[in-house]
């Protein structure tokens, strides 16, 4: 039935014993009949039950199996990390969490109100979604603490989103939402709002209530108009307000005396009292007394603290100081890291030594990293970039370096300048040639470039005599080098 232009379910297709396939994808469904919740907890529920799940919402999995044509992955299972994600995860008592939906291409045209019954869910996530409205059952998910609805066709936001008391993330970005109710008000646990690039006209009143609140996107609307009672909003840190129809800002903006980043119009004729709170040297000054009080007090190295500081605010989110180890970055590869936008780990002298970070924007790796002379592992995921800079080559102390699903292109002749690197992992970008300069890594064991563009490699390659692994899978490579055979040490 996938691939048509069904609008309608009759029951009785809910009373079918013996089905055991069932794809609705790619139709006109506006809802589905209740006979579909018995049909899959009868004949779709049992795998996911295998998997822990409990019957309950394994039947409601299987219910997004039927309108997704897919089966949904265990999120500790899956090594799905980019493109397509339809995934859930379930704790100890094998109730759903979290749910994942990214499509490619759209093909959700609306939420099951079956969703509404994971009574334990704390994140739901849908990218690229055909769907036009939020479902008021929405407001149902009492233990919400993370909601993303974005790239789709909602329009509306239901009042019922007002209940959802333990939300602490809300990001709406990327729809058609015109209009935001009164009860935005009511979700005083909100710490994020994101509603960039829609068509609100109008900010409510009620959005001062939200006093937890420390980042608020409203860019690329409507607005013509900001509440006063915007200068309620005291813990806020970042505000972005450009890309609308804003002529006038309320002086209650002057008591927002924490914030850090406040982007308006540029064409925007700023009176003087405005231009005294947008000034780049006031916000950066806040900015770095805050990144080194939050990081020194950890007995960070100062200058150091500065850097992740930076980081924390240009990714989104609070850094954590963990311990590195194998289990977590194989955790971290299939997307099932808690703290997926950063974490590190710093030695007893306050040096940090290794990083992670993550986020999905078309920036380059902060070149401010390369102040962390000391670090000895460095992992980048999902940072939209064409080149690996060429100051990569000053952190002579580093170990490891992987940068992965990042649409990298070109590698430059100054990794030769890492004297002491093991593992270089540099899977899943567009890298088409190596630079000879690879040849001076002595040290090297482990050289990842599969699922490139290489249609070569250099004759450099025949002095990595520590080399013992080497993937090259999944490129365009038509030969290999003569002295290929020098390479004794691989396993």
């Amino acid at each position: 039935m996938r691939n048509n232009h069904i609008e309608t379910i009759p029951d009785w297709l809910g009373e079918l014993i013996d089905l055991s396939y069932l794809n609705l994808l790619y139709n006109n469904l506006k809802t589905l009949p209740k006979t579909i919740f018995n049909l899959s907890l009868r004949n779709f529920a049992q795998e996911y039950v295998r998997n822990g799940v409990v019957p309950h919402d394994a039947a409601v999995l299987g219910i997004l199996e039927i309108m997704l044509g897919d089966k949904m992955e265990d999120i500790k299972l899956t090594r799905r990390d980019h493109g397509e994600m339809i995934l859930y995860e379930h704790n100890d008592e094998g109730f759903i969490i979290r749910l994942i939906i990214h499509l490619e291409n759209p093909g959700l045209p609306f939420i099951p109100e079956s969703i509404a019954s994971l009574k334990n869910l704390k994140e739901l996530e849908i990218y690229n979604s055909s769907i036009t409205k939020l479902p008021e059952c929405i407001g149902d998910l009492s233990n919400l603490k993370r909601l993303e609805i974005s790239h789709t066709n909602i329009e509306i936001i239901p009042e019922s989103i007002g209940n959802l008391y333990l939300l602490e993330e809300l990001i709406l970005s990327n729809n058609k939402i015109q209009i935001l109710p009164d009860t935005l008000g009511k979700l005083t646990s909100l710490k994020s709002l994101f509603l960039g690039d829609n068509r609100v006209s109008k900010i409510p009143d009620s959005i001062g209530n939200l006093r937890e609140l420390k980042s608020l996107s409203l860019s690329e609307n409507k607005i013509q108009n900001i509440p006063k009672s915007i200068g309620n909003l005291k813990s806020l840190r970042n505000l972005y307000l450009y890309k609308n129809k804003i002529d006038k800002y309320p002086k209650s903006i002057k008591k927002l005396k924490n914030l850090e980043i406040f982007e308006i119009e540029k064409h925007y004729k700023t009176p003087r009292w405005l231009k005294s709170l947008t000034s780049t040297e006031l916000l950066e000054e806040r900015r770095k007394l805050r990144f080194i009080k939050s990081f020194t007090e950890k007995f960070i190295n100062k200058d150091e603290a500065s850097v992740l500081g930076y980081l924390r605010y240009l990714i989104g989110r609070k850094f954590k100081d963990i311990i590195f180890k194998e289990e977590f970055i194989d955790e971290i590869r299939r997307g099932s890291f808690s703290q997926r936008n950063g974490c590190y780990k710093t030695n007893e002298k306050g040096h940090v030594t290794a990083l992670y970070i993550s986020y999905e924007h078309h920036l380059p790796i902060p070149e401010i990293i390369r102040r962390l002379k000391h670090l000895e592992e460095l992992y980048v995921f999902f940072v939209r970039m064409k080149k690996i800079p060429d100051w990569i080559g000053d952190l002579s102390y580093l170990k490891k370096l992987c940068i992965r699903s990042s649409d990298i292109e070109i590698f430059p002749a100054s990794i030769g300048n890492l004297k002491n690197i093991t593992v270089l992992e540099l899977q899943y970008n567009k890298i088409k040639e190596v630079q000879e300069s690879i040849g001076n890594l002595t040290t090297l064991k482990k050289l990842n470039l599969a699922n490139n563009k290489l249609t070569f490699l250099p004759e450099s390659i025949m002095k990595l005599g520590e080399l013992e692994y080497l993937n090259l899978e999944n490129n365009e490579l038509t030969s290999l080098p003569k002295s290929f055979s020098s390479l004794s040490s691989i396993k």
